[in-house]
């Protein structure tokens, strides 16, 4: 089955399923495990109107959200873990972001990212795993021993131009993404995991995320976080017309060479005083 076809039979059969309403805590969870899928957290999140990603980088705001998010979940004594997959990083952008804010994002995420993993652990409350995908056999054998309960993770629904509260963005050239999205919940479904969106907020697809400046530096074993930031701040600042090749060029050759000369290894060996 090719991929465009195997993409429409997914799609047909989520629009198949009729939407389903229940309190998570009173009628479905009750003391149940669940997962938060994180990616899905964050496109929440990062929906949210008050939050303002485009003329500026409201990143502490973004973190209060997150953290907001998962308090309330707490508050009404829900058990849950949440859980990141990998194969997802590029599903936290929401649909109406310009092209030239999806780094702001991806740096958004890394930031909340590496804040919850040092945080929730030591929370005994809430645990943060991280997995290359939900096909990961890793991943599989945690759902086995953790007796999860059910997903709550991005459904692909989003309102469109018409109206309507939960129709599936399949007219889109995006929809891509929203195949992703539909594959992850069919298999959970097919495993008997019942899968749910987050409370009664609707989540959105988002446009599918390629980045050749990153993709041209597989040949790097470990990428630090500098590195990742650099190289996405440059390819903006060069699509924007803010800097030259060879101003970037430079900047990069100064990033590599702070591996190996940090800054702290730059002051003088010895100091002279000026004598009049």
């Amino acid at each position: 089955m090719g991929r465009n076809s195997e993409k429409d039979a997914v799609l047909t059969w989520y629009r198949s399923i009729s939407s389903r309403r229940v309190d998570l805590i009173s009628d479905y969870a009750g003391s149940e495990i669940f997962i938060v899928e994180f990616d899905s957290l964050l496109l929440q999140c990062f929906s949210n109107p008050k939050l303002n990603f485009s003329n500026g980088f409201q990143l502490l705001h973004a973190v209060y959200i997150v953290e907001k998010f998962l308090q309330d979940l707490l508050s009404r004594r829900c058990r849950f873990q949440v859980v990141c997959f990998d194969q997802n990083e590029e599903l936290c952008v929401p649909p109406n972001a310009g092209r030239t804010n999806w780094p702001k994002y991806a740096l958004a995420r890394l930031v909340i990212f590496r804040h919850l993993a040092r945080n929730l652990s030591s929370d005994k409350r809430v645990m943060f795993k991280r997995f290359s995908s939900f096909t990961d056999d890793e991943f599989v054998q945690y759902l086995n021993e953790s007796g999860t309960y059910f997903v709550m993770c991005h459904d692909g629904a989003m309102p469109d131009a018409a109206g309507s509260k939960s129709a599936l963005r399949s007219d889109s050239s995006q929809d891509l993404k929203a195949f992703e999205e539909d594959q992850m919940l069919l298999r959970e479904i097919s495993n008997s995991a019942s899968s749910l969106s987050a409370g009664r907020l609707p989540f959105y697809n988002v446009p599918f995320i390629k980045s050749p400046a990153l993709e041209n530096l597989g040949g790097i074993i470990e990428l630090s976080e500098r590195d990742v930031i650099t190289v996405l701040v440059l390819r903006t600042a060069m699509q924007q017309g803010i800097i030259s090749g060879d101003e970037a060029s430079a900047f990069l050759l100064h990033t590599a060479a702070l591996q190996y000369f940090p800054l702290a290894n730059w002051k003088p060996l010895t100091t002279t005083d000026n004598i009049a």
